[in-house]
């Protein structure tokens, strides 16, 4: 595995001196380093003729949409690909026609050696790569709309910088770590909902709006603290309940066409024109939304003021505001 920049390196040299193997020839300081690998761990290295344990299969395509795979932590992993060119360099322990295939190759075995996991690489005609096939082909990018990153800093600088991405994946993470709905080479977690979010001292959560209630139930069950991108939707059930664990005002986002957008496509929102998106900071902690909450003015009129004779009170600067518990709520612009 650790031999093939030295080979790739070799190669080069035999055909800038003509193939004269007397001839001397400089080496990189990655190769170097490999020298020095083999010196210190070639009399320790041995090889079984047969490996046992646990055997798991893992079947994988080429796609770079969806990913298409199963994997669990095993002494002996047979993957299946429908790449040839990837499973010749699995199997060889890289190669010397491409350098980023042969960095990707040691990448991957170094880790599975840190793991105590031995890869074994077979082909697998695409027709018959039904299962990987198919989570790769029937990929749904529009379940993968991505916030601005401009504006998701300008959130960070007003609520703080998350410790968790909840609802992303590869494509549109915005921060690491971050927890997927399902399988990605990136994630550490795969549903958020199976972890504690109180773990984490700030979360980041733009969820699928069916997903809404459910996150609200999640950050009051957990007590947590974080960040949560919802459309201003007044008649929604879940509007309510989401006001009582405000400990911040919300921050209406701008109006903007690439206010949301496809990491994959660039393609913008459909709704861009219409949808009215807010950064709410939520606790479910009882003491802190009962603190905001005794904060907040119970009239729309700044105190000291005289109030009006009429029934009309005045609306907030912004245009956004809502009533808790005969509190007033003023929303910010970001």
């Amino acid at each position: 595995m650790f031999r093939k920049m030295l080979i790739y390196e070799k190669t080069l040299a035999l055909s800038v001196n003509v193939g004269h193997f007397d001839a001397s020839m400089p080496i990189s300081y990655q190769s170097a380093l490999v020298l020095q690998w083999r010196i210190k761990n070639m009399p320790l290295a041995a090889a079984p003729l047969h490996r046992h344990g646990t055997v798991y299969t893992l079947e994988t395509d080429a796609s770079t949409l969806g990913w298409g795979q199963t994997l669990m932590a095993a002494l002996l992993v047979h993957l299946k690909s429908d790449n040839v060119t990837t499973v010749a360099y699995l199997q060889h322990f890289g190669g010397t026609k491409s350098k980023l295939l042969n960095s990707l190759a040691r990448e991957i075995w170094s880790w599975c050696m840190d793991r105590n996991i031995w890869l074994q690489a077979s082909h697998l005609p695409g027709t018959q790569n039904i299962v990987a096939d198919f989570a790769s082909r029937n990929f749904q990018d529009d379940l993968e709309w991505k916030l601005n990153t401009i504006v998701f800093r300008k959130i960070t600088s007003i609520f703080g910088k998350p410790d968790i991405d909840l609802f992303a994946s590869r494509l549109n993470f915005q921060v690491a770590p971050y927890a997927t709905w399902r399988a990605d080479p990136g994630s550490v977690i795969v549903d958020a909902f199976t972890i504690d979010w109180s773990e984490y001292a700030c979360f980041y959560a733009f969820p699928p709006f069916c997903l809404i209630d459910r996150v609200l139930t999640k950050v009051e069950h957990d007590k947590a603290v974080g960040i949560l991108i919802a459309p201003v939707w007044h008649t929604q059930s879940w509007f309510p309940r989401m006001l009582k664990l405000l400990v911040r005002k919300p921050c209406i986002l701008p109006f903007q066409s690439d206010l949301l957008s496809l990491p994959s496509s660039d393609r913008l929102h459909p709704l861009r024109d219409r949808l009215k998106l807010m950064a709410c900071f939520l606790s479910g902690k009882a003491s802190e939304t009962k603190a905001f909450q005794d904060e907040l003015p119970k009239s729309s009129w700044h105190p000291g003021e005289r109030v009006p004779g009429d029934a009309t009170n005045q609306l907030c600067g912004s245009g956004f505001c809502s009533v808790l518990r005969q509190r007033l709520i003023l929303f910010n612009h970001l």
